[in-house]
């Protein structure tokens, strides 16, 4: 089905509450907008929530965009944190819920005293509980559509996959496993020991370091994993370890791309980009523009006004939010959440020829990771290449 035509029929419903669980890039809010419009009246009071305060500006864009910028006065914005203080005695004629996956439990407890006529919840990756609670609080039409199913229908555009394959080196003793070090440790009493010394030290209590190669560092830490989350079957504690633990080493990993990353950068200088890093040490460290907390999103507009190519992000531009004419996404940090891969590759599928570009370790998470990325894309766009030639496949 076109988009022309999924429209079609969703302003053709007369139903009072819907679920767009539609692509990123395929039009949720304009649809939101179209819809809204059959309801409107000149008094009426419209909710719009929204993941996070930057998004505001990009809704109030988007209404000007489309022609709806006489709503603006009828409309409250509010962050699904605040949410909760609109769940009261108001009474709205339209209440629609941008990325709507961000209702945490908190919200679902205040969203049961929301008083609306209307309701319409945006969203690319509804869990299946979010699914539930929705249907039990507003018995809404269901619109789902997947990012495959777009892309067949030429709705979004089939993106180019470029992947480099890399290994984890096993020669150099560049690494160190720290065991029993706290912040108040006397640096003097740390032993240092090589790798093959550890097994001695399984039981000794005293703070030590192992020297390691990149590859024995992994598969320390993913022995460790794996031993929490055998424990964390049973036990919360256990699991909440585990899962901080295979974070860590996701985060690890991508540190390790650093230097690969910043060849990419150098070698695609005059495209534009986008890419998603670890830590807001790490974006500032690769030396382009940053959006993160710390710096705010004076970046981004830039880059959409195209006075700057390259900006490097973590979680700020992951959703909600447009990027003019970004070409290339490049990906250090691997998330093994699908929302948010999804979410990410989402930002390029506004771009005409979308370019992502994935460096990961071969033998890792990230590779298991990757298998499962691209099961939904056309096989014959992805290309496994060598950093140092990847001009040519741009």
């Amino acid at each position: 089905m076109t988009r022309e035509e999924l429209t079609y029929k969703f302003l053709e419903s007369k139903e009072s509450n819907y679920i767009l669980q539609l692509p990123t890039s395929f039009g949720k809010t304009k649809m939101a907008l179209q819809k809204a419009e059959q309801w409107y009246a000149k008094d009426c009071k419209i909710l719009i929530a929204v993941p996070f305060i930057v998004v505001i500006k990009n809704w109030q864009e988007e209404l000007r965009k489309w022609g709806y910028g006489n709503m603006i006065h009828n409309i409250t914005f509010t962050t699904y944190v605040s949410l909760p203080k609109y769940c009261g005695d108001t009474e709205w004629d339209i209440c629609i819920f941008d990325e709507a996956h961000h209702t945490s439990e908190r919200c679902q407890n205040a969203i049961k005293y929301l008083k609306t006529k209307h309701f319409i919840g945006l969203s690319a990756t509804l869990k299946k509980d979010h699914i539930s609670f929705f249907k039990n609080r507003f018995n809404p039409e269901i619109i789902n559509v997947r990012v495959k199913d777009a892309i067949d229908s030429n709705v979004l555009p089939d993106p180019k996959i470029l992947l480099i394959p890399l290994t984890l080196d096993n020669t150099i003793a560049n690494c160190t496993i720290e065991k029993n070090i706290k912040k108040t440790t006397n640096p003097n009493t740390i032993k240092t020991i090589g790798f093959s010394e550890k097994w001695k030290y399984r039981s000794y209590k005293g703070p030590f370091r192992i020297t390691c190669t990149a590859r024995q560092y992994y598969d320390d830490i993913s022995s460790l994993i794996e031993w929490y989350k055998q424990k964390g079957m049973y036990n919360a504690v256990m699991k909440n370890i585990w899962l901080h633990k295979a974070g860590e080493r996701l985060k690890w990993l991508a540190k390790q791309k650093e230097n690969v990353i910043k060849d990419i950068l150098r070698q695609l200088r005059n495209y534009r980009m986008l890419t998603f890093c670890q830590s807001i040490e790490q974006s500032e460290t690769l030396g382009c523009p940053c959006v993160n907390s710390k710096i705010g999103t004076a970046n981004l507009e830039l880059f959409n006004a195209k006075k700057i190519k390259h900006i490097a992000a973590i979680s700020m531009l992951d959703e909600a939010v447009n990027l003019v004419d970004c070409k290339i996404g490049l990906f250090q940090m691997l998330n093994s959440s699908q929302r948010i891969i999804t979410q990410r590759i989402g930002r390029e599928l506004r771009h005409k020829e979308p370019v992502l570009i994935f460096p990961y370790w071969i033998n890792t998470r990230e590779e298991e990771i990757i298998n499962e990325l691209i099961k939904d894309y056309n096989p014959n766009l992805i290309s496994r290449i060598n950093v140092t030639n990847i001009k040519e496949y741009v």
